[in-house]
Formats: C-alpha cells, sequence, structure tokens
C-alpha cells in the first residue's frame, strides 16, 4: 500500500509477483500457507495495480532450487504427478492475471553447487532438464502467455542453450556485481558476456 503510489511516481510500469504457496489456490489448496491471500483479494489487488499503471506479471519459480513452496510436489520433481499440478497452478494463475503478457518460470540455479547445503538437493540435467523446460514452456503458450526465464542455465551450457531455447522465451541474464567493463573474474566475465550472446543470438531480454 505504500510502495505502489512511490513505484508510480518514480515511473515504474510492471511488477513481477512471486505468488509462490501465498495463494490460495481453487486446484491446489494443499500448498498454500495460513494467510495465503484468497482469489478475490488477489484480483482486487491486480485491479488496484493496473489502475495505477502497473502491469501486473505472475511468476511461480519451478527451478528445483527454489520450489518449496510446491509443497510435497517438490519431491516429486518430473512424474505425472508434478506435471499435473504443475499444469493446473499455470492455467490457474494464467486466468487469475486474465491472461497476462508473460509468465515468470523462474528456473534459475538448479545445479549441486547451488544447493550444495541444502538437506534436501535435486536437478535434472541433460534430456530431462530440456525436456521438463519444454513442459513448462509449451503449458504457458498454451494460454496464450509468453514465458520468461532467468537465463543462467547458459552459463554452463552455451552451445546447448543457444541451439535448443526457443525464441519465443523472453530471457533475463542476471549479474549483480559492479564491474563489467572491467570484470577480472573468469566466472564474471561468462554471467556479462551472457548479455551479449542472448543479443548475438536474436533473444529478447530484460537485463537483471
Amino acid at each position: 500500500n505504500d510502495m505502489v503510489p512511490k513505484m508510480h511516481d518514480a515511473g515504474v510500469n510492471l511488477v513481477v509477483i512471486d505468488l509462490g504457496e501465498a495463494v490460495q489456490y481453487e486446484s491446489h489448496p494443499e500448498i498454500s500457507v495460513k494467510g495465503a491471500w484468497s482469489r478475490p483479494r488477489l484480483r482486487e489487488e491486480l485491479g488496484r495495480l493496473r489502475d495505477t499503471g502497473i502491469e501486473p506479471i505472475p511468476k511461480l519459480n519451478f527451478s528445483t532450487a527454489h520450489d518449496t513452496w510446491l509443497g510435497p510436489y517438490s519431491r516429486m520433481i518430473s512424474t505425472d504427478i508434478y506435471y499435473e499440478v504443475c499444469g493446473d497452478l499455470i492455467a490457474e494463475v494464467s486466468a487469475l492475471f486474465d491472461k497476462p503478457r508473460f509468465f515468470h518460470l523462474g528456473y534459475d540455479e538448479e545445479t549441486a553447487g547451488h544447493q550444495r547445503n541444502y538437506l534436501y538437493a535435486v536437478m535434472r540435467q541433460h534430456e530431462l532438464w530440456w525436456h521438463d523446460f519444454e513442459f513448462f514452456r509449451n503449458t504457458v503458450e498454451s494460454h496464450g502467455v509468453r514465458p520468461w526465464i532467468w537465463s543462467d542455465y547458459a552459463w554452463n551450457h552455451p552451445e546447448e542453450f543457444f541451439e535448443k531455447m526457443s525464441k519465443s522465451v523472453l530471457q533475463s541474464n542476471w549479474y549483480y556485481g559492479d564491474k563489467f567493463v572491467d570484470a577480472t573474474d573468469e566466472r564474471e566475465q561468462v554471467y556479462v558476456k551472457t548479455y551479449d550472446l542472448l543479443e548475438e543470438h536474436g533473444y529478447d531480454q530484460v537485463p537483471t
């Protein structure tokens, strides 16, 4: 309530809302936490944002590094039940947001390194990573919405990424350092160069 007017005054015209388990989903109420917003309350808030001139975009992060919001289904990765639940949630959220322009799928940091301190770690690799990603892409696009992801899979798999990643997917490479031209660390150079590679390969991107 305090921030939305300030965001508008500062020129913000789009906001990504990471919903997670904070909504009382009709399709899967079992994953919602205590105090989660009702569907009517969420729709009321989306209307208030639009009235302020801010476009709301949904985000559900389906990376195995960030999917504890799925509750028990986060331990059923790549099963029939998992695909059914994720498909239900994407359909429900797409409808709640009145067919938004984009749907952010997350999909970042799905590596053993990022999960080295987790009590339960799981990551999809090789063809399974692509199989599941294509499931999510096709599911979002079937609702007339454009998928949006973090681009860091390209850091470690650039040839595969640029061969297989559809141009229909909006990309957000991310780098939070303050050295771009003079990045000296080898990994930082990879992060920074990915912005250029996405551009060279013709992807639409929202640099982060």
